[in-house]
């Protein structure tokens, strides 16, 4: 059930927990940039308050971030652009 599932827990401002089905195990050294984008994104879409175990917040954590090219949203609305041109 859910072979492909992934979680990712933030743990630290400087360490990620992230869980699967695949058997990767073990501890990995991952760029900061990737822990500042787990961490930005769970601050983002806390609804009122998160926690960190000291007392440090990045400014990245408060910015929305870029939504990709390849995001659904874009890709739907070049669609409909080029449908109403036919």
């Amino acid at each position: 059930m859910y072979d492909t599932i992934n979680i990712t827990l933030p743990l630290s401002p400087s360490a990620v927990l992230f869980l699967n089905r695949k058997g990767i195990n073990g501890y990995r050294q991952i760029a900061e940039h990737v822990v500042d984008d787990v961490n930005r994104k769970t601050r983002f879409y806390a609804n009122e308050y998160f926690v960190v175990n000291s007392n440090i917040a990045k400014d990245i954590w408060f910015k929305t971030g870029e939504e990709p090219e390849d995001s659904w949203e874009k890709k739907q609305a070049k669609k409909s652009l080029d449908d109403s041109k036919k």
